[in-house]
């Protein structure tokens, strides 16, 4: 059974001790030995009470208390006995307390408050009082129970502190949070979901959540997941929109939980705005197309080189052999003109593989400080001769960077983009050409091409008012041997050669088109710290000739033996070697009787880099001319830079091959 709360007991033993004074008709006394006549029985009763109990008079004075008050205070009880309740914080005092004791001598029904009391340690411990009043025959006395409320006081604490850090992360999570029932009424919000939303809190309290969205609560295949889920578990939904005030919808990634609370189901959300992420997913998509575009390009640039290399390795065979003939063919012979027209074939066959070394980044011959506005505004007038339909209208900023480029290389890309841009104008039209000095920070260089970095650049912008393209053409023009004109009209390298061309130049090309709204190609070039390099005039010259001793290195039988040929025509001693190996035991053999090298780059085993480095620890003042069917860039830059005197290109003319060895020999 159990145990009666000790104030209910005292209570009734009063009533029991008033009602046994009127029927005895006893005299009122002074003392409490009526109350207390069993005081063994009540001392006992007490004491099982952990809750600190007090009897007081009138006064606050202590008449007796139990062992649970001495176990919340720290005191004796020899040392509280007739202590005042006030000296332990506890003001009950008629004056002090006020209505409350009023009412509680009055009516005799006790009252609760919340107090603190002082410990023997003076220390406080917050507790719960229950005061009331009882009779000691007609005298009325006051009993106070008080219960230590430090847990709860702590739990409060807690409770407290954890609803202020809820508060907290709800005002300051970039997410939206929401509590609703499992029939979508919103329950709790915070200022995410107001602000993504463009709703206030009070109407979001006031709403459905079906009203954001309708996919969660509503769509069956999610409410069927939904509703197998048991308490605790965590649901998230994937390709879901919420609806704002406004109308417009945004994407949203929902994280759900389910709990039981009160008899029913209440639904806890976290919504993230997933717009950048799409966004981001989507530009990373775009830059993963442009990465395996650049790779494709990359790899038919290498393909090109290739070709390009051995195709002028032919040319070089016909061009010597041309050469040497016309040395000794009259204008009178009758197939002099055959022999000439054979000439200018290998040029217009050495100018393709120009256009294909172009595309394949092998292109730069002769790099020097550039002002664009001088180089394109002569290239206009050159091409407005030609093409008198097509009105060029330029727009050129003062004080343009200088580039650092290949002059012929970037007249061939103006040249490429105007042909280009004349073809998709049949009918005439404006061509606008413009520069502009640029800066592309890290936010803006992101949606530049692929490994754009950021920084300064010159800008070339060139846009005709012709056909346009649709986006498969756009994703190809770009690609060597594609072309969108007619069997025969064109090779599909003028584009291919211009992109290759920019990026040799660490630069960048930009197409935007649309069919029936005309191109713009954008070029973006980085600047140079270079002073603007005054022009120069070359002059053809004579062939010249020379007596000195040459040794000629060519893994080609064809080639050594026609440049062989020609160098004997022009008067030199000529010494051959059809390998680098070969190359470094004639040389250190025959050094003292050797005055220059002529060394081809691209050989088997021992290529032409690594043959120019033994050369040159053999004789570090050693003349060399490097020969290639690439292009001055990459390995013979790489050459030239270790301390090559010069490089002629394949295929060459005798003429050609004269004025280069005479420039290496009688060079510093």
């Amino acid at each position: 059974m159990a145990q009666k709360p000790i104030s209910e007991e005292l209570e009734n033993r009063a009533k029991i001790t008033e009602q046994k004074s009127i029927q005895h008709k006893t005299k009122d006394t002074s003392d409490t030995s009526t109350l207390l006549c069993d005081k063994v029985d009540f001392q006992l009763l007490s004491d099982q009470a952990a809750d600190g109990f007090f009897l007081l008079d009138l006064d606050g004075t202590i008449q007796d208390l139990n062992s649970g008050a001495l176990d919340i205070t720290g005191y004796k009880r020899k040392e509280m006995l007739s202590m005042n309740i006030g000296e332990i914080g506890l003001n009950i005092r008629p004056d002090e307390q006020g209505d409350l004791l009023l009412g509680t001598l009055n009516n005799r029904q006790p009252v609760k408050f919340i107090s603190n009391i002082r410990c023997k340690d003076r220390s406080s411990v917050p507790v719960e009082v229950r005061l009331g009043s009882i009779l000691a025959g007609k005298k009325k006395l006051l009993f106070i129970f008080i219960h230590d409320i430090r847990e709860y006081k702590q739990a409060e604490e807690k409770i407290r502190e954890s609803v202020k850090s809820f508060r907290t992360i709800m005002s300051n999570s970039p997410d939206a949070i929401f509590g609703c029932t499992e029939d979508g009424k919103l329950l709790i919000v915070n200022d995410s979901l107001s602000r993504s939303t463009g709703y206030t809190t009070d109407e979001l309290l006031l709403m459905n959540f079906s009203e954001i969205n309708s996919d969660i609560l509503q769509k069956d295949s999610i409410r069927k997941q939904w509703e197998e889920l048991s308490p605790g578990d965590r649901f998230l939904v994937n390709n879901s929109r919420h609806k704002r005030k406004n109308g417009s919808t945004f994407p949203v990634e929902v994280d759900l939980t389910k709990f039981r609370f009160d008899g029913s189901y209440i639904i806890l959300g976290f919504a993230r705005n997933i717009t950048e992420q799409i966004k981001a997913e989507e530009e990373n998509a775009k830059l993963g197309a442009q990465v395996q575009h650049a790779q494709r390009i990359e790899s038919l640039g290498t393909l090109a080189g290739g070709i390009a290399h051995d195709f002028n390795n032919l040319l070089m065979g016909i061009q010597g052999n041309i050469s040497l003939i016309m040395l000794e063919t009259d204008a009178s012979y009758p197939h002099f003109e055959c022999f000439k027209s054979i000439g200018e074939y290998v040029q217009s066959g050495a100018e393709l593989t120009k256009q294909l070394l172009g595309f394949a980044r092998e292109g730069k011959y002769e790099v020097k400080a550039t002002d664009l506005n001088e180089l394109i505004k002569g290239h206009n007038r050159t091409f407005g001769r030609t093409k008198k339909e097509v009105i060029i209208r330029g727009k050129y900023e003062e004080n343009i960077w200088a580039v650092e480029v290949d002059q012929r290389q970037i007249e061939q890309v103006l040249l490429n983009l105007y042909v280009n841009a004349w073809h998709a104008m049949p009918s005439g039209g404006n061509l606008y050409v413009q520069t502009e000095n640029v800066t592309f920070d890290e936010s803006n260089a992101m949606s530049m091409p692929y490994n754009m970095k950021p920084g300064r650049y010159v800008k070339i912008s060139v846009t005709d008012t012709g056909v346009g393209m649709d986006e498969p053409t756009r994703q190809r023009i770009f690609e060597p041997f594609f072309t969108t004109k007619e069997m025969g009209r064109g090779t599909g390298l003028g584009l291919a050669s211009v992109y290759g061309i920019i990026n040799n130049h660490g630069g960048f090309i930009v197409v935007d088109s649309k069919k029936g709204e005309g191109t713009n190609f954008s070029i973006y070039l980085p600047p140079s710290k270079m002073k603007v390099a005054k022009e120069t005039k070359s002059s053809t010259g004579e062939m010249l000739k020379g007596t000195e001793t040459i040794l000629l290195t060519d893994d080609e039988d064809m080639i050594l033996e026609i440049s062989a040929q020609m160098l004997a025509k022009l008067g030199y001693k000529v010494l051959t070697a059809r390998s680098g190996e070969e190359t470094i035991t004639i040389y250190k053999k025959s050094m003292n009787n050797v005055d220059m090298v002529i060394l081809d780059m691209i050989m088997p085993d021992v290529g032409g880099g690594e043959t120019f480095n033994s050369l040159k620890e053999i004789n570090p003042e050693i003349k060399v001319l490097l020969s290639s069917g690439y292009s001055v860039d990459g390995q013979a830059k790489g050459i030239l830079d270790r301390g090559c005197k010069g490089f002629i290109q394949k295929p060459f003319n005798i003429k050609q091959l004269s004025r280069k060895v005479r420039e290496v020999l009688e060079g510093n």
